[in-house]
């Protein structure tokens, strides 16, 4: 497949990226969604996985490579959208959140939300 660019992604924004609409909004909504903690003024963009990208869900004990837990889950990861706050991976699809960008309890998030775009649309 062609190695796709980067695409700038903004808080109320939506970008396509390749197979996929990536969208930041302020209310959950159909697809993938997930809740974020973005820091004010940090740009976020839509990329593929980077071999140095680092993860650790809410929840687990530590730090994994995007490329294992990619793996374990058996995705494809050369099509699958990453979310960025700046250079770090902040949420990706079929994966979830970076825990350093969990909201807090009572914070107010922002969601992402990963979807499929179907043939024909």
């Amino acid at each position: 497949p062609p190695r796709l660019e980067p695409v700038p992604l903004q808080k109320g924004g939506t970008a396509v990226f390749g197979g996929w609409r990536v969208s930041l909004v302020e209310t959950p909504g159909a697809g993938e969604c997930f809740a974020l903690r973005l820091p004010p003024l940090t740009p976020t963009a839509v990329t593929l996985w980077r071999r140095e990208d680092r993860f650790r869900l809410s929840g687990s004990r530590g730090e994994r490579s995007l490329k294992r837990l990619y793996a374990e889950r058996a995705y494809r990861r050369d099509t699958l959208p990453v979310l960025r706050a700046g250079e770090v991976p902040a949420a990706a699809a079929g994966v979830g959140v970076n825990a350093q960008f969990t909201p807090a309890e009572g914070e107010k998030p922002v969601f992402v939300i990963f979807q499929q775009i179907e043939r024909g649309e």
